[in-house]
């Protein structure tokens, strides 16, 4: 699959600290490869850990039964022309 746009960010604060009910909103901008296709895609997010060698590891969603899912969440799809 390839990548026609991503973003990374680092929260402002240890996320260890976040409340599980709290809101925390992340604004960015997302610019396309200009070699990017016409077509349908879908803009996902994901979290990462980072271990001590400094390695970075994706987080999978737990269901609500504790099972792993995906290690990404789709937020919608965009249309590219």
């Amino acid at each position: 699959t390839t990548r026609w746009a991503s973003y990374d960010l680092a929260p402002p604060q240890v996320t260890s600290s976040w409340n599980p009910r709290e809101v925390y909103p992340f604004t960015f901008t997302l610019d396309l490869d200009e070699n990017t296709p016409p077509g349908l895609y879908p803009v996902i997010v994901g979290a990462y850990t980072r271990s001590s060698n400094g390695e970075f590891n994706r987080l999978q969603i737990v269901t609500p039964d504790n099972r792993l899912a995906e290690d990404f969440v789709e937020l919608t799809r965009i249309r590219v022309e």
